[in-house]
């Protein structure tokens, strides 16, 4: 999704009490194919959003959903180790890593992303 929609949802996670805004924000991500343009800010911008939005709901999740949470957390810790190891940027050496940890590591994220679809709509915007 586009980096100005993921930046309103972690935005709107302060507006509401309801636990699917902050999980929906959580479960947004930039389109991967957009990394290359992003700067190391946005980049910072992002991961600073979803860690401080993870620790302020863990607390209000279930044991099932908090360990999910934590499980995609080690994926989000990775991608952003990876990005900060290359200067705080996607080039073509954290590219290639990514891209090469596609059928193992990333796919960690997806019981989070699908505990959250099935508990939350999904937002127009």
């Amino acid at each position: 999704m586009p980096v100005e929609e993921v930046r309103a949802r972690f935005e709107k996670v302060g507006e509401s009490d309801d636990l699917c805004v902050p999980l929906v924000a959580l479960s947004s991500t930039p389109e991967f194919n957009v990394f290359p343009d992003l700067s190391a800010a946005q980049f910072d911008e992002y991961f600073a959003n979803w860690f401080a939005t993870a620790d302020q709901i863990r607390p209000r999740l279930s044991d099932e959903l908090a360990n999910q949470m934590d499980a995609a957390r080690k994926v989000i810790e990775f991608i952003q180790k990876t990005i900060a190891d290359d200067g705080g940027t996607v080039n073509a050496q954290a590219a290639r890593i990514l891209l090469d940890a596609r059928p193992t590591e990333l796919p960690k994220v997806l019981p989070f992303y699908v505990a959250v679809a099935a508990q939350c709509p999904n937002p127009t915007s």
